[in-house]
């Protein structure tokens, strides 16, 4: 059984350098870049899951409490 033993916020990259990642973040901040980001409430994990392994979604997708 698979449980959630307390809430972390994790904030960071995968990719990349800190500097690449303070240039990203000034595009950003100067509307070069549009990314792809959508929200779902944390209760649609389950879906969420399936749609990451069928591949029916872009982008990044953000669940909120």
């Amino acid at each position: 059984m698979l449980g959630v033993v307390k809430a972390l916020k994790v904030l960071g990259s995968y990719n990349g350098t800190p500097e690449e990642l303070k240039e990203v973040l000034e595009l950003l901040a100067q509307c070069k870049i549009n990314p792809m980001v959508s929200t779902k409430p944390m209760d649609e994990l389950p879906r969420v899951l399936d749609d990451m392994e069928h591949g029916r979604f872009q982008g990044r997708i953000v669940l909120l409490p």
